[in-house]
């Protein structure tokens, strides 16, 4: 193999290589970016579970109302939360037999706003002591 040829092949290396290396920093770049979207989402949504389930059944054996008990679990599970808030919001409504939590946020990709998940939790309110005695019947039974 002559002189000309080896250095050819050295410079075709080096041009691969200045579009290969950027397109896979990109691509794991975009990759992480949609990791913390979906870690975040996930914790939405499990923030907003814990909270509705903390509403549906503490406020019952403390005889508070469902909201109240969830409002203050939200904002405990809100001051927790491994990542940064941006433009968060929160909307814990209830009637006599039911609460529901929707939470709203944005999370920011490279500066941007760009990805925004949106969770709604409902249930049903539980009351402990007639459940319990409702499955104790049924094994009797």
């Amino acid at each position: 193999m002559d002189k000309k040829t080896r250095l050819m092949k050295k410079g075709s290396l080096t041009v691969e290589a200045s579009f290969v290396i950027p397109l896979s920093v990109m691509v794991m770049a975009l990759v992480l970016s949609l990791g913390f979207f979906l870690y975040q989402r996930c914790w939405y949504t499990q923030a907003a579970c814990e909270t509705v389930l903390a509403g549906s059944t503490r406020a019952v054996l403390k005889g508070k109302s469902g909201e109240e008990e969830a409002k203050k679990r939200w904002d405990i599970m809100r001051n927790e939360s491994p990542m940064p808030w941006n433009q968060i919001t929160s909307a814990i409504t209830g009637s006599g037999d039911r609460l529901e939590v929707h939470i709203a946020g944005e999370t920011p990709v490279w500066g941007r706003k760009s990805w925004k998940a949106d969770v709604t939790v409902s249930q049903k309110i539980v009351r402990p002591v007639t459940y319990i005695r409702k499955l104790e019947a049924l094994q009797k039974g």
